[in-house]
C-alpha cells in the first residue's frame, strides 16, 4: 500500500514538474512582448481548434494570417520549444539572404554514429554543409540537366503505357502513387543507374522502401518530436530518423552500385558518378566517406521521387478543377511539340512557357535571368524597348509577367486593367517612380519627375497652375513669334539644300520656344545651331557607354548614394544654376513680370502656397529648387516635342495622302482665322490632333512607364502578390503597337484617333503621357509647342523622303528618349 501511495506521490510530482516546465517555457513570448496565440498543453500553438488532423501547414496558415502586416515575426510554441515564425517580407529577406551568415542553419537532427543517412547535405550545417554544396552543385548544372534529359523521356514513354493500361481497367484512378512510381523510376534510373521497375511493379523494393520512410506510424512521429525538445538527450540516447531497415536497403544498393562499376569500369555520367568521383579524389582536408556516399545519395533519391510526385499530383488536381487552364497548356504542349517535330526534345520542354508558370503556381511567364545584368545585355541599357518587347511576348492569363533588372525581379504590366489599377485606381500604392534622386550632390535632380512621396505631391500642387488652359493661352503668341523665326530660318536653309536633318533644326525649335517661355532667355538657337542652350541640350541627352553604366548603378539607389553619382555632370549642373540664378537676380532688381513658368517659380521661392485639400501651408522653393523644375521643364519641353515632330514629318513623307489631308485642314482654319495662327485656330485643327496623337502611338517618346509598390499589393481576381519595393514596369511601346488594340500596328493610320474611335477603346491602350495622378503635368504645353511648329511648317513646305531617310525605321539602342540611329534626313520643298 505504501508502495502504491509513492508511486502516486512520484507521479504527482513528475506530472507538476512537467506542467511547471511547459509554463515556464510558455511564458517566453509574453516575457518580449512579441505577438503570439496563447499556447496550450502539451501542444503549444499546434492544433489551436482542437483538430489533431491538421497539417502544420494550416497551423502555420493561421499564425501568419493573423500577424501579417502587424510584426516582423510572431512566436509560436511547438510543445516546449519557442520558435519565431516570419510573416514579414522583408525580415524573411534578412534571413534567407542578407544575414544568411547568421542563419545558415535548418536546426534539423542528424546522427552520424547510429543514423549515417541523416548526414545528408539538407541537414548538416556550418564548414560541413558548405563543403558539401560547393562539392555537390557541379551536378545539377544545365548541362548535366540535358544529358539525364533522354532518361527521364524514356522512363514517361513507359509511363504513358502504364497509364494507358489503368485507364483500360476504369477512368477514375489515384494519381499520387502512380506519379510516385514514375519518378521513383527516374530517380532510381539518374541516381543509381537501377532499373526500378516500379512502374511494372508496385511493390518493387524501391517504391516499397520509398513509402516506408513517408509512412511513419503516428506514435513514432510523437516520440521523434517529444524528443526534439531536448537535442542533448536525443544524441544521448541515438535516436534514429530513418529505420534501420530503409538504411540497410539504401547503404546495401549503393555499396552494390559502386563495387559493380568499380569492377566492370561502368561510366554513367550521373550523379552516382560523380559521388563515386568525390569519393575517390577525397582527401585529410576534404573528406568525401562511404557513408556520404551513402547519405547523399538517399537525399537525392528522397528529395526527386516525393517532392516531384507531390507537385504534379496538385498540378492535375488544380487543372482537373479548371479545364480552361488545362486545355490552354495541352494546346501550348501540342504547338510546341508540332514546332519540334512531335519529338519530346530538351528544347521543346523549354519551349513550354505556360506549363512552367502552371509548375510555379505563379502563373507569371518570364524571361530565364543571365548574370550579372538580369534581363538586360550592353545593347539594352540605355534602352528597354527591346527587353520590354521580349517580355510583353510571353503575356498570357497573368496579368504581368516577370523579368530581372540586375537582381531584382521587376514586374511588367501586360493587362490594361491591371494598368489601370496600377496608375489610377491604386496610386496610393503605387505613386512612386523609384527615380534615384540624390539633391545634396546633384541639385538638378530633385525635380517633379524623380521625387516620391510628400516631396512629388506637394511640388506638383505647386506646379499645376502653370499648365492651365489660361497659362497656355497666355504664352501662345511666344510659341507663333519663334514659329515664324523658325518659317525663317528653314527657308534660309533650303537656298543651299533641299535635303535637311530636321531632328536637329526641331530640336533648334524647341529650345527656343522652351528657353522663352520657361526662361525668359532668347537662346537663338535657330539663328546660331552651336548656341549655348542648344550645346547643352546635346550634352544632357548624348548617349555613352558610361552613361548607360551610371543607369545601371542608379537601379541599385543605396550603392549609388553611397558613391555620390550624379545624374548630370558638375558643367551642366553649374550652368542651369547660373541661368536661373542671373534670371531671378534681373527680374527681381528690374520688377519684370512675364506670367510664365520662371515668375510662377519665382513667386513659390518667394511666398508661401496653400494646400486648397488640406489647408495648410507647403512651404517655399529653394534656389535649387527653382532650378531643378526649370531644368525639369527645359529637358521634357524640348527634346519630347522636337522628336513627336519628326516622326510625324518622317511618317507624312512616307504618306503623301495623309500630308495633303493634312495641309488641306490646315489652309481651310487658316482661311476661316483671317490667316492667323491664333490660339482658337489651333483648337480646330482636328485632323492635326489625329496626326499628332498617331505619331505619339507608334513612337512614344518615352517607351515605358514605371512604379514602385509602396506595400504588398494583392492583385485584382488573382493569387498573386506584388512585394513590397517590387518595380512595375509598363511598357507604353508594346501595349501601343499591340495588334489586340491597334490592328496593323505598324500602319500610319490618324483616323485610329477619331472621337468615336478613340472612346471605344480601353482608356490604358494610350500612355504617351502616362495616366492617372501622376501623368505629365506638360502635356498641354507639349501638345500646343507641337501644333503650332507641324501647322506651320505643313502650311509653308512639303516633305519627301530622301535617299538618306531610314526606310525602314531603325532605333538608337542608346539613350532614354526613342530616337532614330543617324539623325531624320528628308527634302523639303517650299510651296
Amino acid at each position: 500500500m505504501g508502495f502504491v501511495i509513492g508511486l502516486c506521490y512520484l507521479l504527482a510530482l513528475i506530472l507538476i514538474g512537467v506542467y511547471t516546465l511547459f509554463k515556464v517555457k510558455f511564458q517566453y513570448w509574453k516575457k518580449r512582448g512579441i505577438p503570439h496565440f496563447e499556447p496550450r498543453i502539451p501542444y503549444g500553438t499546434l492544433f489551436r481548434n482542437g483538430n489533431k488532423k491538421q497539417h502544420i501547414t494550416e497551423n502555420l496558415t493561421e499564425i501568419y494570417a493573423a500577424f501579417k502586416g502587424k510584426t516582423p515575426f510572431a512566436g509560436a510554441h511547438f510543445f516546449t520549444q519557442a520558435l519565431p515564425i516570419a510573416v514579414d517580407l522583408d525580415f524573411i529577406q534578412y534571413v534567407l539572404v542578407k544575414d544568411f551568415k547568421l542563419f545558415n542553419d535548418r536546426g534539423i537532427y542528424y546522427n552520424p554514429k547510429y543514423d549515417p543517412l541523416s548526414l545528408n547535405m539538407f541537414n548538416v550545417k556550418g564548414n560541413h554543409w558548405k563543403r558539401l554544396r560547393t562539392k555537390l552543385t557541379p551536378t545539377f548544372t544545365s548541362g548535366k540537366m540535358k544529358f539525364m534529359y533522354p532518361t527521364i523521356v524514356e522512363v514517361a514513354t513507359r509511363f504513358d503505357q502504364t497509364l494507358s493500361e489503368a485507364v483500360r481497367m476504369g477512368s477514375v484512378m489515384e494519381i499520387k502513387e502512380l506519379l510516385a512510381r514514375f519518378t521513383t523510376d527516374v530517380i532510381g534510373t539518374c541516381a543509381f543507374g537501377i532499373e526500378c521497375n516500379s512502374l511494372k511493379d508496385p511493390n518493387a523494393e524501391f517504391r516499397t522502401m520509398g513509402r516506408k520512410f513517408f509512412a511513419e506510424p503516428p506514435l513514432r512521429t510523437f516520440g521523434r518530436t517529444l524528443v526534439n525538445q531536448f537535442p542533448k538527450l536525443r544524441i544521448e540516447l541515438g535516436i534514429k530518423t530513418i529505420r534501420t531497415e530503409v538504411s540497410s536497403f539504401f547503404m546495401g544498393i549503393v555499396k552494390e552500385t559502386l563495387e559493380y562499376r568499380k569492377k566492370n569500369n561502368v561510366r554513367r555520367d550521373d550523379f552516382m558518378d560523380l559521388l563515386i568521383q568525390l569519393k575517390k579524389s577525397s582527401t585529410v582536408e576534404s573528406e568525401f566517406s562511404l557513408i556520404d556516399v551513402d547519405a547523399q545519395a538517399f537525399l537525392f533519391f528522397l528529395a526527386g521521387f516525393e517532392t516531384s510526385s507531390t507537385t504534379m499530383t496538385f498540378a492535375l488536381y488544380e487543372l482537373a478543377l479548371n479545364t480552361d487552364i488545362q486545355d490552354k497548356a495541352r494546346n501550348e504542349i501540342n504547338e510546341v511539340l508540332k514546332k519540334h517535330n512531335e519529338k519530346f526534345t530538351y528544347e521543346a520542354m523549354m519551349d513550354m512557357k505556360y506549363l512552367d508558370c502552371v509548375i510555379n503556381d505563379r502563373g507569371v511567364a518570364y524571361l530565364e535571368p543571365t548574370f550579372p545584368l538580369g534581363n538586360l545585355s550592353r545593347n539594352s541599357i540605355g534602352n528597354l524597348r527591346e527587353v520590354f518587347g521580349k517580355l510583353y511576348n510571353l503575356r498570357g492569363e497573368c496579368p504581368f509577367v516577370g523579368g530581372f533588372f540586375l537582381f531584382k525581379p521587376v514586374v511588367v504590366a501586360t493587362d490594361l486593367d491591371f494598368v489601370k489599377d496600377v496608375l489610377v485606381k491604386d496610386f496610393n500604392n503605387f505613386h512612386g517612380r523609384g527615380i534615384y534622386v540624390n539633391e545634396k550632390d546633384d541639385p538638378l535632380s530633385g525635380h517633379l519627375f524623380s521625387l516620391d512621396g510628400p516631396k512629388w505631391r506637394s511640388l506638383r500642387m505647386k506646379l499645376s497652375p502653370t499648365f492651365t488652359s489660361g497659362k497656355m493661352k497666355f504664352m501662345f503668341p511666344t510659341i507663333v513669334d519663334v514659329s515664324e523665326q523658325f518659317n525663317q530660318s528653314l527657308g534660309e536653309m533650303l537656298h543651299d539644300n533641299s535635303e535637311i536633318d530636321v531632328k536637329e533644326i526641331l530640336s533648334c525649335f524647341t529650345t527656343d520656344v522652351i528657353g522663352t517661355c520657361a526662361f525668359g532667355v532668347e537662346c537663338n538657337s535657330l539663328k546660331d545651331p552651336n548656341a549655348v542652350f542648344r550645346e547643352y541640350g546635346r550634352k544632357i541627352f548624348q548617349p555613352s557607354k558610361l552613361r548607360a553604366l551610371t543607369v545601371v548603378l542608379f537601379r541599385i539607389p543605396k550603392l549609388a548614394a553611397a558613391l555620390r553619382l550624379s545624374i548630370f555632370s558638375k558643367e551642366i549642373t553649374n550652368f542651369f544654376l547660373g541661368i536661373v540664378n542671373q534670371t531671378i537676380e534681373h527680374r527681381e532688381k528690374n520688377n519684370i513680370k512675364r506670367n510664365d513658368f520662371m515668375d510662377l517659380l519665382i513667386g513659390l521661392k518667394n511666398n508661401d502656397t496653400l494646400d486648397e485639400e488640406k489647408k495648410v501651408k507647403l512651404g517655399k522653393l529653394t534656389l535649387e529648387q527653382v532650378a531643378a523644375q526649370a531644368f525639369v521643364f527645359f529637358v521634357a519641353g524640348f527634346e519630347t516635342s522636337s522628336t513627336t515632330m519628326m516622326f510625324a514629318l518622317y511618317e507624312l513623307a512616307l504618306n503623301r495622302d495623309i500630308q495633303e489631308k493634312l495641309r488641306s485642314e490646315i489652309n481651310t482654319v487658316y482661311e476661316k482665322h483671317g490667316g492667323q495662327l491664333t490660339y482658337e485656330a489651333i483648337k480646330d485643327m482636328v485632323y492635326l490632333d489625329q496626326v499628332i496623337n498617331e505619331t505619339l502611338r507608334k513612337y512614344p517618346p518615352v517607351t515605358s512607364l514605371q512604379r514602385i509598390a509602396q506595400d504588398n499589393y494583392k492583385v485584382a481576381n488573382t493569387k498573386l502578390v506584388i512585394e513590397k519595393g517590387t518595380t512595375v514596369m509598363i511598357p507604353a511601346y508594346q501595349i501601343q503597337h499591340d495588334e489586340r488594340y491597334y490592328p496593323n500596328p505598324e500602319k500610319f493610320d490618324p483616323d485610329r484617333f477619331q472621337p468615336e474611335v478613340w472612346k471605344a477603346r480601353h482608356p490604358m491602350t494610350f500612355l504617351s503621357f502616362g495616366d492617372g495622378p501622376r501623368n505629365c503635368i506638360g502635356l498641354r504645353f507639349g501638345r500646343m509647342q507641337s501644333r503650332v511648329g507641324l501647322a506651320m511648317l505643313l502650311k509653308n513646305y512639303r516633305f519627301e523622303p530622301s535617299a538618306k531617310t531610314p526606310i525602314p525605321m531603325k532605333f538608337a539602342q542608346r539613350g532614354g528618349i526613342l530616337a532614330p540611329v543617324d539623325g531624320m534626313h528628308l527634302k523639303v520643298i517650299k510651296i
